[in-house]
């Protein structure tokens, strides 16, 4: 025998990303990268990365020295074209992007990974000009051309303890809005079986080609899911009681979103639409 140990690796740190949307697991649709600096420095520090659906974890070496420091920066992507759809994302525009630093993380650790924002969820308070100058060295012309989703900085030393960096974010709420069609002249309520959601009473309208139609908005924003749980079924009255038309109604997808006035205030509505 040659009497050689096997290296043995150990995390250093987490990144992870969140998101309501999915049950607050593990968000799919997103991946952090490591900005160019960044890869040089990890090579040099003898750091090893591995991703995962909305993670990525450093691994240090038994082998690897104890006296390092360093600032390293990841690139936080949207992997899913349709995430603005479901996800809220309060002040997003082309000029700005999200900025997290571990310097500036929440305090408090609840045990299942330490929140890089303030709030419970991301919010508009944590975005930051494209040219700020927390961000020069990381970003490349085409971040400013199209921004990404935003960028992380870990302050890191090499004798820390491994720690999760939980970046959650919140889901989009919209107001439900269902199109009837083949109603006749009745006017069907929509009812949720769980007694939760109410829904405003039937209005007449016509969609294009001349299609006669019934709609039913809801009376408070959904949260989308990407597994919905309601249970919304559609009722018509007759002399005999309520007679159940649809068992169980679709429900929305953030695929199809559209824009309504409600109390005189534009809104983002979930559009369905019921052909009976």
């Amino acid at each position: 025998m040659s009497g050689r140990t096997l290296e043995r690796w150990t995390p250093a740190f987490t990144l992870e990303a969140r998101h309501a949307f999915f049950g607050d697991t593990p968000c799919p649709s997103v991946a952090f990268e490591p900005v160019e600096e960044t890869r040089a420095r990890l090579a040099n520090l003898g750091l090893l990365c591995r991703d995962g659906p909305g993670t990525l974890t450093t691994f240090r070496s038994d082998r690897t020295g104890s006296d390092g420091a360093a600032d390293l920066t990841f690139r936080l992507v949207a992997t899913d074209a349709a995430f603005a759809n479901y996800t809220r994302l309060d002040g997003a525009d082309a000029r700005s992007t999200l900025w997290f630093d571990t310097a500036t993380a929440a305090p408090s650790d609840t045990g299942n990974g330490r929140r890089l924002h303030i709030g419970p969820t991301v919010a508009a308070t944590d975005r930051v000009a494209l040219d700020a100058p927390s961000l020069l060295g990381s970003t490349t012309p085409r971040d400013l051309a199209t921004p990404p989703l935003g960028f992380v900085r870990v302050r890191m030393h090499q004798g820390d303890p491994s720690v999760t960096w939980v970046i959650a974010f919140d889901a989009r709420t919209t107001v439900w809005k269902y199109y009837v069609l083949g109603a006749s002249d009745a006017m069907p309520t929509i009812r949720d079986a769980d007694g939760e959601i109410e829904f405003e009473p039937a209005a007449p309208t016509v969609l294009p080609g001349n299609r006669r139609a019934v709609v039913l908005r809801s009376k408070v924003p959904i949260p989308l899911r990407d597994r919905p749980t309601q249970r919304f079924q559609l009722r018509v009255a007759t002399p005999a009681g309520e007679r159940v038309l649809v068992r169980r109604l679709a429900l929305a997808s953030p695929t199809r979103l559209g824009k309504d006035t409600v109390d005189g205030r534009e809104v983002t509505v979930s559009e369905i639409y019921v052909n009976l």
